[in-house]
C-alpha cells in the first residue's frame, strides 16, 4: 500500500516510495505475448509489499533496486491499460497470476497489458525469453497507467485540475503560504480578477475551520514570486462545497473567495502575455494546517510549479527536485476580461501547423502576414521577422521548449499563438 505522511516544507504527502516522473513521450510496442513467458523466482518477492499504482499516466518507479530471477507484486483494476518498463533496454519482462502459475503477457523492455480483473499480478524479470539470470544487474522497475492531465488555457479564466497527489501546508498559523503563477493575455482589452476557487484541505476535516483568507497577488521573478502587488486579509470565503473524493482519508473543499472591490486589474502587455503570481495563506479556527490539493503538472507546460514559502513569504521554494517536473495546485479563477481575436473581428481564420515543431512553422491566413514576433516564456524578445516568406517561420535554430508567438497581419489585426519546439 502507498505510505503518505504530512509535511510542512517544500513537498508534501510525498510517496515513501521513488518515483522518476518523467512526462516527455514514450512509444511502448504492443510486443507483449500470453504463449511464452518466464515464472522462475529463485530470489522470491522484491518488495516485500504489494504496490498500488496511483494511476496518474506517470511512469512509478516502485523499486529501484529490482533483479532478474524475483517477481514484485502489483496491484491492478480491471479494465485499466497498464505499462510496465525497467530502465533497462532488452530485459524480458512477464506478468503473471498472484500465484504465479498463469502467464499474462511478456516482453522485452516494456510490456503493455490490460487488467480483465482486479487482483494482486506478478511482474518478473530476467535476461532473456530463455529465463536466464544474471546476478548484480539491478534495474528500476516501472509501472504506468491511467492519463496525464490537461495543460490549463491560458485565457481569461483559468482552471488548473489533474489527480491528487500532494497537499501543500498553506497555514497562517504555521507560517505557511502558497503561490501559483497565472498569465495575463496579450490579446485581452482589459483583465480584471474577480475570484479564486482553491481544494483545501483542513486536518482539522471540517470546512468550519475555515476562519479566514489572505490573497496576495505577486510579480514574476523568472519564474518565481516576485514583489507583492498588492493583499487582502481576513477574506471569509463566498461558498465552500466538499468534493465527492476524499484525500488520504481527509475530505476536501472547494472554497471560492471573491476578492473586494470589484477585483484587481492587471496591466495588458499586447506584446506578450505577462506572468503574474498569487499566494494564499488560510487561518484555522483550531490553528490545525490546512493544505491545498494538488498533482503533478507535466513536463512542457507554460505554467510553471508552484511555491511554497515556510516565512510568511519572505522566501520561496520551488517543488521541482530532481528529474521531477514539479506540483500544481488545483485550483481557478475567473476574470471580467474579453480577447481581441481575428475570428471576433473580421471572420479571419488563422492556422498553424505543425505543433510541436522540428524545423519550419507554417503559418495560413488570408491577409498579408506584416510581423512575426517570437518571445520565450519569460516575456523576452527572441526575434522579429517582417514579411514572412511563403508563411513560413523557420525555427532550426531555437532551443526546445515553449514560446509565445504574436502574427500581426497587414490589415491590422493579430493573433497570439502557443508554439512547442521539439
Amino acid at each position: 500500500m502507498k505510505k503518505i505522511s504530512f509535511l510542512v516544507l517544500t513537498l508534501l504527502f510525498q510517496l515513501g516510495f521513488s518515483q522518476q516522473n518523467n512526462f516527455e513521450s514514450k512509444i511502448y510496442a504492443e510486443n507483449s505475448t500470453n504463449e511464452i513467458g518466464c515464472l522462475d523466482a529463485p530470489l522470491g518477492q522484491y518488495p516485500s509489499f504489494v504496490y498500488e499504482p496511483l494511476c496518474q499516466g506517470i511512469d512509478e518507479v516502485f523499486t529501484a533496486a529490482g533483479s532478474q530471477g524475483e517477481y514484485s507484486l502489483i496491484h491492478v483494476t480491471e479494465g485499466m491499460e497498464y505499462i510496465f518498463s525497467t530502465d533497462i533496454d532488452d530485459i524480458y519482462i512477464t506478468i503473471s497470476d498472484n500465484e504465479g502459475t498463469t502467464v499474462y503477457a511478456a516482453g522485452y523492455t516494456a510490456v503493455t497489458w490490460t487488467a480483465s480483473e482486479t487482483e494482486d499480478i506478478r511482474y518478473y524479470l530476467h535476461k532473456d525469453e530463455n529465463c536466464t539470470v544474471v546476478s548484480g544487474e539491478l534495474a528500476k522497475k516501472s509501472v504506468r497507467c491511467g492519463q496525464l492531465p490537461d495543460e490549463p488555457v491560458y485565457d481569461c479564466n483559468q482552471n488548473y485540475v489533474g489527480p491528487y497527489y500532494v497537499a501543500s501546508s498553506a497555514s497562517g498559523d504555521g507560517n505557511f503560504m502558497v503561490a501559483d503563477d497565472f498569465f495575463v493575455p496579450m490579446d485581452a482589452e482589459v483583465f480584471n480578477m474577480k475570484t479564486l476557487t482553491y481544494l483545501l484541505l483542513p486536518l482539522a476535516a471540517t470546512d468550519t475551520d475555515f476562519k479566514s483568507f489572505d490573497v496576495y497577488f505577486l510579480t514574476d521573478n523568472d519564474g518565481a514570486p516576485g514583489e507583492v502587488i498588492t493583499s487582502y486579509h481576513d477574506l471569509t470565503a463566498d461558498s465552500t462545497t466538499q468534493s465527492p473524493d476524499d484525500f488520504m482519508g481527509y475530505p476536501t473543499f472547494f472554497t471560492t473567495l471573491t476578492l473586494p472591490d470589484g477585483g484587481l486589474e492587471f496591466p495588458v502587455n499586447s506584446e506578450s502575455p505577462t506572468r503574474f503570481w498569487v499566494a494564499l495563506q488560510v487561518w484555522s479556527n483550531s490553528q490545525q494546517n490546512i493544505f491545498t490539493a494538488g498533482f503533478h503538472r507535466v513536463t512542457g507546460w507554460l505554467s510553471a510549479p508552484n511555491h511554497q514559502s515556510p516565512n510568511n513569504g519572505e522566501t520561496w521554494n520551488t517543488t521541482i527536485y530532481e528529474e521531477d517536473p514539479g506540483l500544481e495546485n488545483i485550483w481557478s479563477f475567473e476574470a471580467e476580461c474579453e480577447l481581441m481575436s481575428i475570428t471576433d473581428q473580421t471572420d479571419e481564420k488563422i492556422s498553424f501547423y505543425p505543433n510541436p515543431v522540428t524545423d519550419v512553422l507554417n503559418i495560413s491566413t488570408q491577409s498579408e502576414i506584416s510581423e512575426v514576433v517570437v518571445y520565450t516564456l519569460a516575456g523576452a524578445k527572441l526575434q522579429t521577422v517582417k514579411h514572412l516568406k511563403n508563411n513560413q517561420l523557420n525555427t532550426t535554430n531555437w532551443v526546445p521548449g515553449n514560446y509565445f508567438i504574436h502574427v500581426k497581419l497587414a490589415n491590422g489585426n493579430s493573433k497570439a499563438l502557443n508554439i512547442i519546439k521539439k
